[in-house]
């Protein structure tokens, strides 16, 4: 494994808490994109927030993210 894959993993395995950002000005790709890493946390038992800088999320986006649990 690429050594900076294997830091990127083990980040993950060892942590608990992870923030999820994204560019400026997010497209569907990123806000889904964010929404599934924060998702994938979860199901690992890991708390997870999705952040932007910019205006909120679509009430939808912001619904999915908050109801979605894993299990």
């Amino acid at each position: 494994m690429h050594p900076d894959l294997q830091r990127i993993v083990e980040a993950i395995e060892t942590k608990q808490r992870f923030i999820v950002s994204s560019h400026e000005r997010p497209d569907g790709d990123a806000i889904g994109s964010g929404m599934a890493a924060a998702y994938a946390l979860r199901a690992m038992g890991k708390e997870a927030v999705v952040i932007s800088a910019d205006a909120p999320a679509p009430p939808l986006a912001g619904l999915l993210l908050r109801t979605a649990r894993p299990g």
